[in-house]
């Protein structure tokens, strides 16, 4: 009855079943073919046919590897939270979970059956080391492979021998990849105890797989640079090429012994490996697909744009790509106007009469200017431009609402007047602004007249220059010249003024004597200019600073130098507007500048209002906040303040917040604080009400008696209401406007216009062919991915969006960590081999064994955990699974026995990379220390941050006077700093100071005369590298190691999708002084070649290590540094 039943149903499940496509991590054994598809595990036939679905957890399941009897499935899941290994039968059923350490994936099996063959990577040096394990079916303790490191693998069918990867990304995102990371092939003979090299190609050697006498393999070796398959034929140690696919790699590839499965263009093949032909396997999912279906959802954590109205009583939103108006007031109605899933509309704004909302669109494809009635949701749109055809930035509304101004990706700015739909070029600066990480035109600004434009423009010396556009003349005049940088320029709403910031504060100079450094750490002065001939100074009675002597001793003869023929070609071309109450007297501007009298400051994003200014600052500049400025997160990272001309009062508010707009009026405003958003009257939050106020003058700024406190949310206005906002996800309609953004923004972007010879619009439409067979946000993450490695090219990071409703694990328990090396020892304890805790230079580590009073030492042994024997094999971790900050109880002897033990009460750590880490760099430094005799010093660059540089500095100042010095840059994750570790580098002592009784001491004091060393691998990436072709370049010593990662078309705006998935672009190249690419997929090379190979590091040697070290007593010993004695002292 049952199989009658079976039979009836069967057809109903192939009607309701699709084709598969996109199944990942594939593995074959005899007839069973198991796969990942929607983070689920899946098993069907090898001959295809209907797929039964193994796993439904809400996490992801996937990497499965079948047993060598097919009866069971090891892989990879997240049943717990984090990702682990699991075991289940290959009919279904409970998991049995086999690691307790994270981030476990299963490789492969030993021949035998009894254990699987796993990558876990939760040990490390300067960065986390993969290594390979194994571990038995019943979850005992694992035990590392004698291989140092390792990514794939694969035993002969003896078992003798090991076939394996040591390092790289064996799918990576980058195509075509020759970088020091590369997947190459190793073999490791367990019974010689030896290591080879199976290939000497540079470049990608993956998914190593033993079949019989040969080693199958994957490659883009091919002159076309598609991966394919090969194989090593042991005998003759020749490679033949199996597969001639000449569009899409092959991927994935795992085997059997006899059969090869493996992905390619999302769907699975078989290859037989006695007739080296493959088959598409035909697969039909019985799925519902649910995470394409339609679902409602608030969009408010989607907001990527917001503008207030010019009355101030409503909100304009960009929410997850429509445009949304939200009231002030919450009894009215909030609307969604544009309601299209396949198009995004961006920088939504109302027009200062409230009529209209004008936003950019991308519904025919590109981005283009629209309009559409404000109060009409739905309704007509009235388009305004053609095709623009490149990245659009922010519009602003004319005050008379009849013109909108934008800047665009051709760095361009323009007005369109929206009556005639007339679009005219202001004019264009292609020069990156604010020798910073934007190029954007996005400092622009109407006058209350409707007949004036503000904007700044950067010039040759990478200074900004503020101009005014005459609409009625067709003509820019400037205001400033190119002396200080001077930016976000903004008209009062009154009328008077013309606010802008300028770098111009060089008084405050703060001094790092200590390592004779310095920095400007208030450089920005708020500055007025008063648009009106013959009226009195603005702060005459504050007596504050104007430009005719400016802060930072420049005169205005100076800065008129500065502006070639500016003031003369104003007084002779100047019409100023006298028909109304608002007018623009040009000639003498230039003499009309004055600084408001605040404190200087790290000031940013000028916005006036009505006989206000505000601004945003920071008090200080880290990482994060450089982060914020250059990619904006939405983080609270800025001060607002909020200057009164009138009453010439500071008022900043004490919350910090993360954007803010001022309406068109001048009189309202919106603060975006987190998630949340307020409007209010500017009047009112800058009254001084339950804020700090300060008032004074630029160059003596007093501070009011009123203190500062912290104060409820309510101080920054009324929130507003965002409950109501409603937006329907369209998932697949979603994805192409994802994918056609993402295409759009590296077309603009890319540093190539010319994509590196890819025809890119072919590229868009043979990927975006894929949308409609995929099945997860990830699975578009993974497609973007695919067409953008067709660049051949570094940094193209793709990451992020929404993954739907379901809800992977919370990581509400852990695996406590003790800081501690734990082995298996003599009496079936584990020893406490190695205990990790603070060191002489970095006392702010913990290490829960480290305690003094617990006199727990190396060698020592632990006995129990929470009162429970922990004997070999079983896995001692197994009993380590906490939760916050959940103490354990761990019992501990100095010898291996319960007799005489001790029981400590510890707090677990959750990761023991810092305590790793600087172990290493400590066994580094004392190695160094010792084999040269004290006379070479060392240090590790993790990366080119901010905290870098002080990590640089503390080992600088400790070895700078030693006779040799090693900068070790191993696994360096890059940044943007390396140039000031070059600068300090370069620095030469002149000479000695001599005072009485006193050993002479250096001239300059952090001045270094010892011979340099760099340390570099194939690990060391981006701005790691830039340091090593400046090291180079200057000639500041020697480079020892292997070739680095190879990336250095670097990174400088990310972008933001719909549904806050990242997507960067490669823009910013790097060419040297001989006319050619830096290290772009190649590496930065060093001047001695040597590697760290599998023996020497099984051996627990660094051989890069010890060669730096004897390069520098070679040369300390050939070229001693030496300064002449001290002479004679004078006879007078």
């Amino acid at each position: 009855m049952q199989r009658y039943l079976l039979m009836l149903l069967l057809p109903a499940l192939l009607l309701a079943a699709i084709p598969g496509r996109f199944m990942e991590y594939p593995d074959i054994r005899n007839d069973l073919i198991t796969f990942s598809y929607e983070g689920d595990l899946w098993r069907v036939s090898s001959q295809g046919g209907l797929a039964v679905r193994l796993t439904v957890h809400p996490g992801s399941e996937t990497a499965s590897r079948i047993s060598p009897d097919g009866a069971s499935i090891a892989f990879s899941g997240e049943y717990d939270g984090g990702r682990y290994l699991y075991l289940i039968p290959s009919d279904g059923g409970v998991p049995k979970r086999l690691t307790w350490h994270h981030s476990a994936q299963p490789l492969t099996w030993t021949p035998d059956g009894k254990k699987i063959v796993y990558r876990a990577s939760y040990e490390n040096t300067y960065r986390p080391i993969a290594k390979l394990y194994t571990v038995s079916t019943e979850g005992e303790w694992p035990e590392q492979l004698p291989v140092p490191q390792g990514t794939l693998a694969s035993y002969s069918p003896d078992g003798k021998k090991l076939a394996y990867c040591p390092k790289g990304r064996e799918e990576y995102y980058w195509k075509r990849y020759k970088g020091g990371q590369y997947v190459d092939l190793w073999l490791y003979d367990f019974t010689t105890k030896e290591y080879s090299d199976l290939t000497d190609y540079v470049g990608k050697s993956a998914y190593p797989m033993w079949v019989g006498e040969k080693l199958y393999f994957v490659s883009d070796r091919g002159d076309n640079g598609i991966s394919n398959l090969y194989t090593y034929d042991f005998a003759t140690k020749a490679v033949a090429q199996i597969t001639f696919f000449n569009d899409f790699d092959v991927q994935m590839a795992a085997s059997d012994g006899q059969q090869i499965v493996y992905m390619r263009s999302g769907y699975l093949y078989v290859l037989d490996s006695k007739t080296n032909t493959s088959r598409k396997v035909d697969i039909q999912i019985p799925s519902d697909r649910w995470q394409l279906a339609d679902r409602t959802i608030n969009p408010k954590e989607y907001i990527h744009s917001m503008a207030i109205a010019g009355d101030g009583k409503s909100v304009a939103f960009e929410a997850r790509g429509d445009a949304f108006i939200v009231p002030a007031d919450d009894k009215k109605e909030t609307l969604n106007l544009t309601r299209t899933p396949g198009s995004r509309e961006r920088f939504a704004q109302l027009s200062p009469d409230g009529q209209w909302l004008a936003f950019f669109s991308d519904k025919s494809g590109e981005y283009a200017l629209y309009m559409m009635k404000a109060d009409d949701a739905g309704g007509e749109w009235l388009r305004l431009t053609d095709d623009l055809k490149t990245t659009v930035y922010h519009l602003e509304w004319s005050p008379d609402s009849k013109k909108i101004l934008f800047g665009d990706k051709s760095f361009t700015l323009w007005y369109v007047d929206v009556a005639t739909k007339k679009l005219t070029k202001i004019g264009s600066s292609n020069r990156l602004k604010n020798d910073e990480f934007t190029w954007e035109i996005s400092d622009y600004s109407w006058a209350p007249d409707s007949k004036w434009i503000a904007y700044s423009f950067v010039q040759e010396n990478r200074n900004s220059i503020i101009y005014l556009y005459s609409l009625e003349q067709a003509k820019s005049f400037a205001v400033t010249g190119d002396f200080y940088d001077n930016l976000y320029p903004t008209f009062d709403a009154n009328g008077d003024y013309l606010y802008y910031l300028s770098y111009r504060n060089y008084n405050d100079v703060r001094m790092d004597v200590y390592e004779d450094n310095h920095i400007l750490p208030q450089p920005v002065q708020v500055m007025l200019v008063q648009l009106k001939a013959g009226q009195a100074p603005p702060f005459a009675e504050a007596a504050g600073p104007r430009m005719g002597r400016r802060p930072g001793g420049m005169s205005a003869e100076m800065e008129q130098a500065n502006m070639p023929k500016a003031r003369a070609k104003n007084k002779e071309t100047a019409k100023s507007d006298t028909a109304g109450l608002f007018r623009i007297d040009l000639e003498g501007i230039q003499d009309r500048h004055f600084v408001v009298p605040v404190k200087a400051g790290n000031y940013f994003f000028a916005k006036a209002g009505k006989g206000r200014i505000t601004f945003a600052s920071v008090d200080e500049f880290g990482d994060d906040e450089y982060e914020e400025l250059y990619l904006p997160g939405g983080r609270d990272k800025w001060k607002l303040h909020i200057y009164d001309v009138a009453e010439q009062k500071e008022t900043v508010l004490e919350q910090q917040i993360s954007d803010w707009r001022i309406s068109a009026d001048g009189e309202s405003i919106l603060i975006k604080k987190l998630n949340d958003y307020y409007t209010g009257s500017l009047a009112k939050l800058g009254g001084g009400n339950a804020l700090s106020s300060i008032s004074g003058t630029a160059d003596r700024p007093r501070t009011s008696s009123s203190s500062r406190s912290k104060h409820s949310d309510q101080d920054l206005g009324e929130k507003l209401d965002l409950g109501k906002m409603v937006y329907t996800v369209q998932v697949q309609p979603e994805w192409n406007q994802i994918f056609n953004d993402t295409w759009r923004w590296y077309r603009d972007f890319f540093y190539d216009k010319d994509m590196h010879g890819r025809d890119w619009k072919k590229m868009g439409e043979t990927y975006r062919s894929y949308i409609p067979q995929l099945n997860s946000r990830d699975d578009l993450n993974w497609l973007l991915s695919q067409m953008v490695g067709e660049l051949c090219v570094s940094h193209t990071y793709i990451s992020g969006g929404d993954r739907g409703p379901t809800q992977r694990p919370e990581l509400s328990t852990f695996t406590g960590l003790l800081g501690a090396d734990l082995v298996p020892a003599e009496g079936g304890c584990y020893k406490l081999a190695k205990i990790y805790g603070p060191s002489d230079f970095n006392r702010s580590l913990e290490g829960p064994l480290v305690r003094p009073d617990f006199q727990v030492r190396e060698g020592d042994y632990l006995i129990a955990i929470n009162g429970r024997e922990v004997r070999y094999p079983e896995n001692p971790f197994k009993y380590l699974q906490v939760a916050g900050e959940e103490k354990v109880k761990l019992t501990v002897n100095s010898r291996p026995a319960a007799t005489g033990a001790k029981t400590i009460t510890v707090t677990p750590l959750r990761s023991e990379y810092q305590q790793r880490y600087f172990r290493w760099v400590e066994d580094n430094l004392n190695k160094v220390l010792k084999m040269s005799n004290g006379e070479i010093g060392y240090m590790h660059i993790t990366a080119m941050g901010v905290r870098n540089l002080g990590e640089f500095d503390k080992f600088w100042r400790a070895f700078r006077y030693k006779k040799g010095l090693i900068i070790d840059v191993r696994g360096n994750g890059g940044g943007w700093t390396e140039y000031f570790l070059i600068d300090k580098l370069e620095r030469k002592q002149v000479a000695y100071n001599v005072m009485q009784g006193m050993e002479p001491f250096r001239y300059p004091n952090s001045a270094s005369h010892a011979h340099y060393a760099v340390v570099t691998n194939e690990a060391n990436g981006s701005d790691g590298e830039a340091f090593i072709e400046d090291f180079k370049a200057n000639k500041l010593g020697t480079v020892i190691g292997v070739p680095s990662w190879g990336g250095l078309v670097g990174i400088i705006n990310g972008q933001k999708t719909i549904d806050n998935g990242t997507v960067h672009q490669s823009n910013n190249a790097f060419f040297g002084r001989e006319g050619k690419w830096l290290v772009e997929n190649h590496g930065a090379d060093p001047d001695i070649l040597v590697d760290n190979d599998p023996a020497s590091l099984m051996a627990g040697q660094d051989r890069q290590l010890d060669a730096a070290i004897e390069v520098l007593k070679k040369q300390i010993a050939e070229k001693p540094w030496t300064f002449p004695s001290r002479p004679a002292y004078p006879k007078k």
